[in-house]
């Protein structure tokens, strides 16, 4: 649309969407809706007058800002083909196996959906995060995970060597050896600690690895991580290279094969 003026005022040139052709019209004073028909092809066309004061953005804003928003790509398998269910909703024909990551692209904005299966036989529905498209899909089969390689090793000494004791998945509880409470792995010849005192929980974190959290259960004498003072019922993530003092013995969490 473009503004001409001339000695009666100002006229706009329309350009008709059906034919193409242009014709001009005296611009109309105050601001509103008007409609015109196309001497061409009589195809009506609605022209809306904003206020002087009003500034429209510039088409380029407008594209720039109803733009998609562009999420970094995702290193991992397509899974399968999208077959759509209804309007927002992908389904995926090939079954994924549990505990491997997997992505698809969405059809609507083109951005990677991350998809990480952790249950079996049943439907999972994740979302786009940047468009809400949802995907459908189920997974089967088990992946078996090597064993966590988190241990505890203490004690040792000239006379003697160090003990050390791989972490199993899920809780593990340590304390002082006793027989009417016993914890999952117990310590000998300390009786400044608790009979259960801590609680070392090991979860699957990712495809191949494991998390370490530890969290006071007792704090009848204080327990120490790297000399920091943990309280009761606090929790911890633990590294590799952690010293853990329980009573007064010193524990070292490492790395085993």
């Amino acid at each position: 649309m473009d503004t001409i003026k001339n000695n009666t005022g100002q006229q706009l040139r329309l350009q008709c969407g059906t034919c193409h052709k242009t014709f001009k019209i005296n611009k109309p004073q105050k601001p509103g809706q008007f409609t015109y028909k196309c001497p061409h092809c009589a195809n009506p066309i609605t022209l809306d007058i904003k206020p002087k004061n009003v500034q429209m953005p510039k088409p380029e804003q407008r594209k720039a800002d109803d733009a998609p928003q562009r999420m970094p790509r995702i290193e991992a398998p397509v899974l399968g083909e999208l077959k759509p269910l209804k309007p927002g909703v992908y389904g995926i024909a090939t079954q994924a196996r549990v505990n491997r990551p997997y992505k698809v692209v969405c059809p609507k904005c083109g951005n990677d959906v991350a998809l990480l299966p952790t249950v079996s036989g049943e439907l999972i529905v994740e979302r786009c995060k940047c468009c809400g498209t949802a995907f459908a899909y189920k997974a089967t089969g088990t992946v078996m995970l090597k064993m966590p390689e988190g241990a505890l090793r203490w004690g040792g000494g000239l006379l003697r060597r160090a003990k050390t004791v791989r972490l199993n998945k899920g809780a593990n509880t340590i304390g002082r050896k006793d027989a009417t409470e016993p914890a999952n792995i117990m310590i000998e010849g300390d009786n400044e600690m608790s009979r259960r005192s801590v609680e070392i929980m090991v979860k699957p974190q990712g495809a191949q690895g494991f998390s370490y959290t530890l969290k006071v259960l007792r704090t009848t004498n204080p327990v120490f991580v790297n000399g920091r003072p943990i309280g009761s019922d606090e929790s911890v993530l633990l590294n590799y290279g952690d010293t853990i003092c329980l009573g007064k013995t010193n524990i070292s969490f490492i790395k085993i094969d």
